[in-house]
């Protein structure tokens, strides 16, 4: 199946705001360390994750504000090597609207 099949119609799924999407690497040596001790690391780098995030978007220099976020784990890269890492989809700005 090509990688954009169904495009359009996930596209009729996402919010109307701009986004970034970030990634979360975990550095070689603590990556063999995270082969043995998942649950430990895994929980690690969401934590890590989160607060980094948190941290910059309340800063007003940037955005501001408190942010929801989607993070989801990956543990291999692309050549099937253990590669842990998180991607984040991150609100780019304030919305106006308040519900």
């Amino acid at each position: 199946m090509p990688r954009n099949a169904g495009s359009k119609h996930a596209r009729a799924d996402l919010l109307p705001v701009e986004y970034y999407h970030v990634v979360f690497t975990l550095p070689a040596p603590i990556s063999a360390i995270a082969y043995t001790n998942k649950e430990i690391i895994y929980g690690l780098l969401f934590d890590i994750a989160a607060e980094t995030l948190r941290t910059i978007s309340a800063d007003p220099k940037h955005l501001g504000a408190r942010i929801g976020t989607t993070l989801v784990l990956h543990t291999w890269g692309s050549a099937l090597t253990h590669h842990p890492h998180v991607h984040g989809i991150v609100p780019r700005r304030r919305s106006r609207a308040r519900c």
